[in-house]
């Protein structure tokens, strides 16, 4: 009895010498999913004690791992108590320090004498390195994607220009290419206004509709956001046409929209501008702005 004593005592410390000095965050569950133990790794991951994490369920740690983590970490237990097989999962958490961490979780089940299952040992391994280096490498490809796509509007852009000697063929076309282009987010409406002397002729247009074609007739150089872009020379954003006071024409059926107002310069000053329709209350990003004023250049 004292040497099977003594080989128990060596067996508890030598695991519990495995359990807190290994890097991986381990948490022993019972049956009911509720915390029976965790070693030194956890503590220092989530930055509570051991008393403010035992005996409670895993579905209460919501404010350590996100919602879709914990209903992840729920159903698996859940499977696994069953007799189901669950392969490792990744779960996504968010430690008190603002960081953002990522884990792949692996378990092993715990049975008694009866061969009963009585709850698990939950390894979750840190991939936060590898997590945040694919979302790097997705942003960087979503980026490069983007580039190509303003080039390549670009490229037709300049082909259709190069190939056309009509100017009104030229402006549908070009204002076809635009609305089409997927980077820039506007909707399949815009037109293009020519300034001839203090006033702006509506040269070209998309699915505009009649009441705006008539109410923008003889519009006036500082009028409404064309004339003011157009006298301005620059471009002008607004993210909705019934709120927005500078958007002074108005007609029957008019729905709430944004707008970008863009400047289309010649050597000697500017010489209309291209109007483009958006969903209300976008943000233009940056990138954006500066593809437009290549374009209207």
């Amino acid at each position: 009895h004292v040497n099977a004593g003594k080989a128990l005592a060596e067996t508890e410390s030598l695991y519990r010498l495995i359990f807190n000095q290994t890097t991986d965050v381990l948490i022993h569950l019972d049956r009911n999913s509720r915390v029976v133990d965790v070693n030194r790794r956890a503590l220092e991951i989530t930055g509570l004690k051991k008393k403010e994490l035992v005996g409670k369920k895993i579905s209460t740690f919501a404010g350590i791992f996100t919602k879709s983590s914990i209903t992840l970490m729920v159903e698996a237990f859940a499977k696994r108590m069953v007799g189901a097989v669950v392969p490792p999962y990744e779960v996504e958490a968010h430690i008190a320090d603002g960081r953002r961490l990522f884990f792949e979780i692996s378990s092993a089940g715990l049975t008694n004498a009866e061969g009963k299952r009585i709850g698990e040992i939950s390894m979750l391994h840190d991939i936060t390195e590898r997590k945040l280096d694919e979302e790097q490498v997705s942003q960087q490809r979503e980026a490069l994607a983007k580039r190509s796509e303003e080039l390549a509007g670009l490229l037709r852009i300049s082909s259709t220009i190069s190939n056309t000697l009509e100017i009104d063929q030229l402006l549908g076309q070009t204002l076809e290419e635009i609305t089409s282009m997927r980077a820039m987010n506007v909707k399949p409406e815009g037109g293009i206004f020519i300034l001839e002397g203090d006033q702006l002729r509506l040269a070209a247009s998309i699915n505009v509709g009649d009441g705006f074609i008539k109410a923008h007739q003889g519009l006036r150089l500082g009028q409404c956001l064309c004339g003011i872009a157009a006298k301005e020379g620059e471009i002008l954003v607004s993210r909705s046409c019934i709120y927005d006071g500078r958007h002074s024409i108005s007609y029957p059926g008019m729905k709430n929209h944004g707008d970008i107002i863009v400047p289309l310069t010649a050597p000697d000053g500017i010489c209309g501008v291209m109007f483009l329709h958006t969903e209300p209350n976008i943000n233009v990003q940056d990138w954006q702005l500066k593809l437009l004023r290549a374009i209207g250049s």
